[in-house]
């Protein structure tokens, strides 16, 4: 025995609902099992809608497009109106309940300017939306904070007659703004002619609608990763805050095929960049003069430079605690360069005994 559609309605709507049906007396809520409705990554918009996009057709508004679609019957749709089992309200002739929505003949041509996708893919003239495998979506009413029949995003049917169908209209028509699909629960007769639909019953003809034009996830991801897929990374733009859990190993790895494997910079040339905590590095190199330094502490033993042509400048005063002593120079005829002697009042005191170089002390 088949499923109803009283059944398969139930099962719909908790789905989308997010619940699971496991009993036909239990309500949305009383339901225990969650379930939601199965997506991809390549249906998934990658980028914010503009809220409220202005109403120029076929221009490009960052990564929407409001265009005029052909609507067309679906072989398949034809029925007997009034079948009770069908849910129409009123008896009639026997016609096409479901339509398929499709881009123009001439969409390429009026479209008013480029994009990354026009004349490729799903954005060439006469793709059928039900062909995209979700690439070629109306954007939803739901993506615009614009409330009532002011909100943008409401498509807007036509008939034949360039009549508008208000969607109070008595056709009772749904639009599938995923699929691409319009249906008519109590249509006006189409007429015999597949070619010619009959103006004075409301047949649509045209749709208008906001197409998406933008990335999807699996897009953004795909560049965030370098176009090689399988490594994909999440980007954003403006402030970010994120908290990585690496494990035991405490290994956080960054690769780059640029000599440049980190970069922070700011608009103004300047970086900051505070560390919380221990700096451990092999080498630590500072490639400009640093001009300002509060304090440096090192513990153990440290050398300054590695040959004797090395040269270290000190500006200001030197205070130095505990002993110093200083070695013979090479090149030099003097074994005694400098020596610690008592002044009168008892304080121990650095002399040089010789000036090198011409130079003084």
């Amino acid at each position: 025995m088949a499923q109803t559609n009283d059944i398969l309605t139930e099962i719909a709507v908790k789905r989308v609902s997010g619940k699971a049906q496991s009993s036909t007396r239990k309500s949305v809520a009383a339901e225990k099992f969650g379930s939601t409705v199965q997506t991809t990554a390549k249906t998934v918009f990658g980028e914010d809608v503009p809220n409220n996009p202005g109403l120029t057709l076929f221009q490009n508004q960052t990564n929407v497009q409001r265009v005029v679609l052909d609507v067309v019957p679906i072989p398949g749709s034809k029925y007997q109106q009034g079948d009770s089992t069908e849910g129409e309200d009123n008896a009639g002739a026997n016609t096409f309940h479901g339509y398929v929505l499709r881009l123009t003949g001439s969409y390429e041509s009026e479209s008013a300017n480029d994009f990354s996708g026009k004349g490729a893919g799903v954005f060439t003239n006469n793709f059928t939306m039900t062909g995209s495998a979700g690439r070629l979506q109306i954007v939803p009413e739901y993506m615009s904070t614009v409330t009532g029949e002011s909100n943008p995003y409401i498509p807007q049917l036509t008939s034949s007659n360039a009549n508008g169908i208000s969607q109070f209209d008595g056709i009772d028509y749904y639009v599938d703004q995923y699929a691409g699909i319009v249906f008519i629960q109590d249509p006006g007769d189409y007429g015999a002619d597949f070619d010619n639909r009959n103006a004075a019953n409301n047949v649509p003809a045209t749709l208008t609608a906001y197409i998406y034009t933008g990335q999807y996830v699996d897009q953004r991801l795909d560049a965030s990763s370098g176009g090689g897929g399988g490594n994909a990374q999440f980007i954003s733009s403006g402030s970010v805050s994120a908290s990585i859990n690496v494990g035991a190993d405490d290994i956080f790895k960054i690769t780059s095929g640029s000599d440049d494997l980190v970069t922070l910079s700011t608009s103004g040339g300047e970086t900051n960049f505070q560390i919380n905590g221990n700096l451990v590095a092999t080498q630590y190199i500072v490639s400009s003069s640093v001009t300002f330094m509060t304090q440096s502490f090192s513990s153990g033993s440290t050398i300054f430079g590695d040959s004797l042509d090395d040269t270290h400048l000190f500006t200001g005063s030197l205070f130095i605690t505990g002993s110093t002593t200083f070695t013979t120079m090479s090149n030099s005829s003097y074994n005694e360069i400098a020596y610690v002697s008592k002044s009168a009042d008892g304080r121990s005191e650095i002399r040089f005994s010789h000036v090198i170089d011409g130079g003084s002390f």
